[in-house]
């Protein structure tokens, strides 16, 4: 059962990069750092889990072959098992059959593992279990492109703004990466974009869209 409160499409990623430019100088890989705004990642499920409580006991007389038997315990997740040394009445000739005492009487080597493991509702100790987990974010970079350098590196040719951005989340994908160039919008599909730069000042506000937090 997973608790999970749908939020409505939110921007994921947003940022303002501001470009003064006379000619456009040249930045070929540059980098743009972002908040993330998007939907809570933070979320919360509920499973049916146990604690494990396996014992052995070895009983090795003289002369050849040994004696083994398990011991399988459970308690609730947050419980602990039993000390080794409590559990000796329960290696006796009726749990272990073959055996001929108890290891309250017989010299047993009992050893102890333990682990948490899924359950049905009703099993001795299972117990509904709450997991919180915050999922990484979504991602969105850019970088400044020039198709011609000139000297001191200043671009002379035609640049541009690429955008790409990731989505982590198995099942998830980037629906829409969208924003404006000096008050004007545009909007590409998928998860990569490349806005041309005007001569001058280059404003933008960027993000990308998530299918995260959309309902199917």
């Amino acid at each position: 059962m997973s608790k999970n409160p749908w939020n409505p499409p939110q921007f994921i990623w947003k940022t303002t990069l501001l470009l003064g430019l006379l000619f456009l100088a040249l930045g070929v890989a540059w980098p743009v750092l972002a908040d993330y705004l998007g939907p809570d990642r933070t979320v919360t499920t509920w499973t049916w889990e146990r604690l494990h409580c396996e014992y052995f006991a070895m009983y090795d007389p003289p002369g050849p072959g040994y004696y083994g038997c398990y011991l399988h315990l459970y308690d609730t997740p947050s419980g602990s098992c039993p000390p080794t040394s409590s559990t000796q009445p329960y290696f006796n000739p009726t749990g272990c059959v073959g055996w001929p005492g108890s290891c309250t009487s017989l010299p047993c080597d009992i050893s102890l593992s333990s682990s948490v493991e899924s359950c049905t509702a009703g099993q001795t100790g299972c117990t509904s279990t709450e997991h919180t987990a915050t999922h990484p974010p979504a991602t969105i970079s850019g970088a400044v492109n020039c198709t011609q350098a000139g000297s001191s590196d200043w671009c002379i040719g035609s640049s541009s703004l690429s955008l790409s951005a990731s989505e982590p989340l198995g099942g998830h994908s980037i629906l829409l990466i969208e924003g404006t160039r000096n008050g004007e919008t545009f909007a590409c599909p998928g998860a990569a974009c490349s806005v041309p730069l005007t001569q001058g000042q280059n404003d933008f506000t960027f993000w990308a869209l998530s299918s995260w937090g959309i309902l199917p």
